[in-house]
């Protein structure tokens, strides 16, 4: 996938699908409570983006982006802290991104807004409910519900 900074940097900043103020840290960053980073967090379509912000919560820069394609995003239930959920990229095992969440809801809120945020899930759900669709109808494809494969 090509983008260009200016791009992703416009995206970032446009009304997010969901955003909350959340603990990061990445994996290699010492696993006690000091490697953990105050940030704001936001997602935008299939897009994950960290910001820093100042003390009244304004954001000072972005520092991050997570591309939610080809990647494990699961709960960690051996974390260091507790609600802990963590996103691996399957391109780079070694890099593994830690998010302690204030409470388990939170917890299970993001992990189904980032499960539900990548294009193979939309896809998946658009043709299960289109086939669902034309058992109920009886046609074979609907009008206009070309779902063209990742990559085309």
């Amino acid at each position: 996938m090509r983008y260009s900074e200016k791009e992703l940097l416009s995206l970032a900043l446009q009304t997010p699908d969901r955003e909350g103020k959340i603990l990061h840290r990445m994996s290699g960053t010492k696993a006690r409570l000091e490697g953990y980073k105050d940030r704001l967090i936001r997602l935008k379509a299939n897009f994950l983006f960290l910001f820093k912000t100042n003390e009244q919560g304004q954001i000072l820069e972005p520092v991050g982006a997570v591309l939610l394609e080809r990647c494990k995003i699961q709960p960690e239930p051996k974390a260091d802290k507790a609600n802990v959920f963590s996103i691996a990229l399957q391109d780079d095992p070694e890099c593994k991104y830690y998010f302690a969440c204030r409470s388990f809801e939170e917890c299970t809120d993001w992990l189904t807004a980032l499960r539900n945020a990548s294009y193979e899930n939309m896809r998946s759900n658009i043709m299960l409910l289109q086939s669902k669709l034309s058992r109920h109808t009886g046609q074979q494809r609907l009008q206009h519900s070309h779902i063209p494969a990742a990559g085309q």
